[in-house]
């Protein structure tokens, strides 16, 4: 816990250094000063990371970056701190109380799977790929450069998954964030997989401070009352779209919004109030760190702001002619060709961005394309979805009630837009907005939702959420107070449903990371590992590692991944056989492409698939076993345990009494078995998957020739299954089951993510 605090303060404290260093200080009380400072800093810190870490790893500059930092920002205290800190002794403590714990309750949520492992686990809160992956850029960032070429070995391919940023044309130019928190962890001397919550858990704060100064940049004239500013800041604090930035990994997308907000208020203060030193170091970079932080995000900076210059010019024309008008906006653009890299970069991750769009056309294409997160919405539901992200609770209400929360946010977004101060920017981001959401549509691209969700997140958040706080009834706005409640319900409402998707953001934290949390058990296999290439007589390589046997894919998808990681001297080949594990099908030499697997197996602990063999080594998670009775088996799915005959869920530990572990069987299943004695290969099979027809048997290769299993008249159940008998002399045999009546897809099913058909449920497979 330690380290994780350590990491989140130091990823803090490193851009607010900065900030002081520079003595960024612009418009606002003291509270403000402290956020420019805070999120300038940030700006101009990954503007330096940029070239600093192009060709060289950060454990060669982090310390003399952040000895130079250091020794700025106490130069500048030395010189006028009380400029900085004396003001802050003068806002009210009831004005720090609660913004302070609503912020640290976002921090305990996302620090909960740390506190549960008892050390600085690095975990993962989504069943997609993108954490782990931001954190082997870490890793990889650390050691080298992101214009080096990238070594890889198929036998030990962990940093490959950092090929996506890597090079002068990557698929993705995102690189600003990953060397700060590989700054991070080199100034902590920790590996980076340790420190990763402590720094994401860090923009938590990046993101309340952007929205909060955004929101004071569109208070209407006026301002905000103190409840008004109470409330707003409490919501955008709890906003559960910053939630997903984290738990989801989009961290190069979350820096990126933050940094492209703090640029347009910058941009905007300077065509209205002219230049000063800091925005015209602000400026140039923060165009810079959003070209290296969030590359896909300069297009549609660029359309908004075609838009807000098209407002601008209908309303104010005499103003877009003077020169402190176009002047910051000429500056600004400077910015991009700073370091050429990185407008190479940006150019070249748009191209991918703009193919992949243009592939979606083509249903061929879809497979290979990300998820669709919108996929299983009702139409009603994509409005309050783009504002939260909570899409696996969008599906559940009903369109009823996702249609009042469209109506109700559309209500507070055109509300807030007519009171903000600055319309031009509002409505330029707005109509971006569904600029963009027709292009999305237009191309069939899925995956679209969620990125221009994102792109906007930040400025949408602040507007309906002004524009719900300006409908309440206040005497200087409405002094009759007539409809005081009626006021009062879209601000409720609005509260209710960002709430509401926080805790189902967290619930989506608790449980994925459940299975995909770092934790002691890959230390002790760190350790065995280290122990033994120290023996006289080391285990051969290459190991197995055995996915299918890990419970649920989610699990698979992340464990198969960081076990190599752990064990990073050993020769590794993935069997393939289960879930095609994602990345590591691309990446990693294949069981499949031997002639037969090796005798070193990494398997989960609990199985229904008793391996028998030589245990090596066992931890609560992992087996290590030596010349498995089973060597292979494909066409099953990662296991799941039976609570109930409708509810199932992934199986860490020991399965509980009145409960079962099963996997889904395909349309057949295939066994390389090494029996070292006389015996029988037993097969146990419950339910089967019940869109399917009853087959009347079941095809059987087995070393002595083809069989026919003949199915009872009534179907097999957990409780009563079909057991399947196959004698066996010693030796290497393969034995194959079929099911003739064929299968459904399991995608369609909603039961796993494979595409993998099935048939039924596998409880037991054992050598006896």
């Amino acid at each position: 816990m330690i380290i994780f605090l350590l990491a989140f303060l130091l990823s803090l404290a490193l851009p607010l250094l900065v900030g002081i260093a520079f003595n960024i200080r612009l418009q606002g009380g003291p509270v403000a000063r402290l956020g420019w400072a805070l999120l300038g800093g940030l700006s101009i810190l990954f503007a330096a990371l940029l070239p600093l870490n192009a060709w060289m790893g950060a454990k060669w500059f982090a310390w003399p970056l952040a000895l130079l930092i250091l020794l700025a920002a106490i130069r500048r205290l030395i010189r006028n701190g009380h400029h900085w800190f004396t003001p802050l002794l003068t806002v009210d403590k009831a004005w720090w109380l609660p913004r302070l714990a609503a912020q640290a309750l976002v921090i305990a949520l996302l620090a909960w799977p740390v506190f549960r492992e008892g050390l600085p686990a690095q975990y993962d809160g989504t069943p997609c790929n993108d954490n782990q992956q931001f954190t082997t850029d870490l890793v990889t960032l650390k050691q080298q450069g992101y214009l080096q070429p990238l070594l890889w070995d198929p036998e030990h391919p962990f940093s490959r998954l950092s090929i996506t940023i890597m090079g002068y044309g990557p698929t993705s130019g995102r690189v600003a964030s990953q060397s700060l928190g590989s700054v991070v962890a080199t100034l902590l001397g920790q590996d980076p997989v340790w420190v990763y919550s402590g720094f994401f858990a860090s923009f938590a704060v990046f993101w309340s401070v952007a929205c909060g100064l955004l929101l004071r940049a569109f208070a209407p004239p006026e301002g905000l009352k103190k409840w008004e500013s109470l409330v707003g800041d409490l919501l955008l604090i709890l906003h559960p779209m910053g939630f997903f930035f984290i738990t989801n990994g989009n961290l190069g997308n979350a820096f990126g919004m933050v940094i492209a907000t703090l640029l347009w208020l910058v941009l905007r203060q300077t065509q209205q109030s002219g230049f000063t030193p800091t925005r015209l170091l602000l400026l140039p970079m923060g165009a810079l760190a959003l070209a290296g932080t969030y590359p896909e995000l300069i297009p549609f900076t660029g359309m908004a702001g075609a838009l807000v210059f098209l407002s601008d010019f209908l309303r104010l024309p005499h103003l877009v002619r003077t020169r402190q008008w176009w002047a910051p906006v000429i500056v600004a653009t400077l910015g991009l060709f700073l370091f050429p890299p990185t407008l190479i970069r940006t150019a070249s991750t748009v191209q991918v961005a703009i193919a992949e769009s243009r592939s979606a056309a083509n249903p061929a294409n879809q497979a290979a394309l990300p998820p669709n997160l919108f996929a299983g919405l009702d139409r009603s539901a994509y409005l309050p979805a783009f504002t939260t992200m909570a899409t696996r609770l969008a599906e559940k209400p009903g369109w009823a009630l996702m249609l009042l929360l469209t109506l109700v946010i559309s209500l507070c977004w055109f509300v807030g837009l007519y009171v903000a101060r600055d319309r031009a920017l509002a409505w330029g981001w707005a109509v971006a907005f569904d600029l963009a959401a027709i292009l999305v549509k237009q191309s069939n691209y899925g995956y679209g939702w969620q990125k221009i969700s994102q792109y906007h997140a930040t400025i949408l958040a602040v507007v309906a959420i002004l524009g719900a706080l300006y409908m309440v009834p206040s005497p200087h706005r409405n002094p009759k107070h007539r409809w005081k409640l009626a006021g009062c319900i879209p601000l409720l409402i609005l509260a209710l449903w960002f709430l509401y998707s926080l805790i189902s953001h967290t619930v989506a934290l608790v449980e994925n990371s459940q299975s995909k949390t770092l934790s002691l058990d890959h230390l002790q296999l760190a350790a065995f590992n280290q122990k033994n290439k120290q023996s006289p007589n080391p285990l051969p390589e290459p190991w197995v590692m055995e996915d299918q046997t890990m419970p649920s894919f989610i699990a698979s998808y992340y464990q198969s991944v960081w076990v190599p990681r752990f064990l990073s001297d050993r020769a590794f080949v993935w069997d393939d056989a289960g879930s095609k594990g994602g990345y590591n099908d691309k990446i990693t030499k294949k069981v499949s492409e031997l002639p037969w697997p090796p005798p070193i197996h990494i398997l989960y602990r609990y199985s229904i698939i008793e391996s028998g063999g030589t245990e090596l080594f066992s931890t609560d998670k992992f087996r290590i076993l030596q010349n498995p009775t089973f060597a292979r088996v494909a066409g099953i799915n990662m296991q799941e345990r039976q609570l109930s005959p409708k509810a199932v869920t992934a199986p860490w530990g020991e399965d509980p009494p009145g409960t079962r572990r099963f996997a889904w069987m395909g349309d057949g299943m295939k066994l390389w078995i090494e029996p070292p004695k006389t015996g029988k290969l037993i097969i146990e099979l419950g339910d089967r998957f019940e869109p399917l027809p009853i087959p009347r048997h079941l095809d059987l290769e087995t070393p002595d020739g083809p069989l026919q299993v003949i199915m009872p008249k009534t179907s097999p159940t957990n409780a009563k299954p079909l057991r399947i008998e196959v004698p066996l002399n010693p030796g290497r045999h393969i034995v194959n089951l079929r099911n003739p009546t064929g299968a459904i897809s399991p995608a369609q099913a909603g039961i796993s993510t494979d595409n993998r058909p099935l048939s039924f449920k596998i409880l037991s497979v054992r050598f006896e």
